[in-house]
């Protein structure tokens, strides 16, 4: 754990990202003030909780890299699914608020425009080009 000192006259202080994190938390929660076995006996639902989500938090993650590691083992690259997760909800959000602004004429609204038509073509040879590949990868 990376942790930065700042000197005094008298005192060191240390802080960590962990540090960072208990404190933060147990501001949000009112319960700042409290520390040591306080915590767990008067504030113990609150200080548990944080101590659970922690947890479940690194088991989750063990989990993906255990999948992930399973998934490229297979060959499959993990850049797509990386990619739907940070940008598929904001593409969900902004396609259904396009959908609702075009009302009846949904597919003219998105594929109408000489950009959305250049797009789909740069796409649909993208495609292409990737599947030549793969036939021209296999022959040799």
């Amino acid at each position: 754990m990376r942790r930065t000192s700042y000197a005094t006259r008298s005192n060191v202080y240390s802080f960590s990202r962990g540090k960072a994190l208990g404190i933060g938390s147990r501001i949000v929660s009112n319960i700042w003030v409290m520390s040591g076995p306080d915590l767990f006996t008067v504030h113990g639902k609150v200080t548990w909780t944080f101590i659970d989500s922690l947890l479940v938090g690194k088991v989750l993650m063990m989990l993906l890299g255990v999948l992930k590691y399973l998934a490229s083992r297979v060959g499959f690259s993990a850049a797509p699914l990386v990619l739907g997760l940070i940008v598929g909800r904001l593409t969900e959000t902004s396609f259904l608020h396009g959908r609702t602004l075009a009302g009846d004429a949904t597919w003219s609204y998105f594929l109408g425009g000489p950009t959305d038509k250049i797009v789909i073509a740069l796409c649909v040879l993208s495609i292409a080009y990737s599947i030549y590949g793969e036939r021209e990868h296999i022959r040799r």
